[in-house]
């Protein structure tokens, strides 16, 4: 069972797992615009509010990168984690750099997508803010496009849950038209991720 949005980067990331694996699942879709990550039935799932959750023979997730994980140790086939624990760790240090720019990401879709997509933004994002998130983002994606110099995946040469985790945040750029001209290898990773069967069915198809 998959609690999830259509348009949130953390669901897409699981969905695209789940899509990679092959895996069936229930679909439970929390309209985040409807503020139905905030009802009591829904935080009994996860209480922090947010999407997405997964619920497993018993066992709920509810962080996105936990989840995906959790899927790829629960159901090893294909593999998207690399089999040496260096190359592991390195995977996990990317997920975990995606996850740091998540707040700017926040502010950036705030400010940009949702009024596009009638979510709920909250306050608006004053100037100072913005240009800060926009910094935090361009420096991230500057380390982006130097690791994958010469590079067709970011760990090890394979498909791996890092590329997963970085392609929906790129994604959700582009759909800002924030600037990455001068970013070719992140273009280019970005192009040979997006053309998988498995990203217009798990990210595409679930956008407005």
């Amino acid at each position: 069972h998959l609690f999830h949005y259509g348009p949130s980067n953390c669901s897409q990331k699981v969905r695209l797992v789940l899509a990679e694996k092959g895996l069936s699942w229930t679909n439970h879709h929390v309209d985040l615009s409807k503020g139905e990550h905030t009802t009591a039935a829904y935080r009994q799932i996860n209480p922090n509010g947010v999407v997405p959750a997964l619920v497993h023979d018993g066992v709920t997730v509810i962080e996105s990168s936990d989840i995906m994980e959790y899927l790829d140790e629960r159901f090893p086939e294909p593999p998207l984690r690399p089999a040496g624990e260096r190359a592991r760790i390195q995977m996990r240090q990317w997920v975990a750099r995606q996850e740091s720019i998540q707040r700017p990401l926040e502010i950036l879709s705030r400010a940009f997508l949702a009024p596009v997509l009638d979510v709920r933004a909250g306050p608006e994002a004053s100037v100072s803010t913005i240009a800060g998130a926009v910094r935090e983002v361009e420096h991230a994606l500057g380390e982006l496009n130097r690791h994958l110099s010469g590079r067709t995946w970011l760990v090890d040469e394979m498909f791996s849950l890092a590329d997963i985790a970085w392609v929906v945040d790129v994604h959700r750029f582009a759909l800002m038209y924030f600037p990455m001209a001068d970013l070719a290898n992140v273009r280019a990773w970005s192009r040979r991720v997006s053309r998988r069967p498995t990203f217009r069915q798990a990210v595409l198809s679930y956008e407005p």
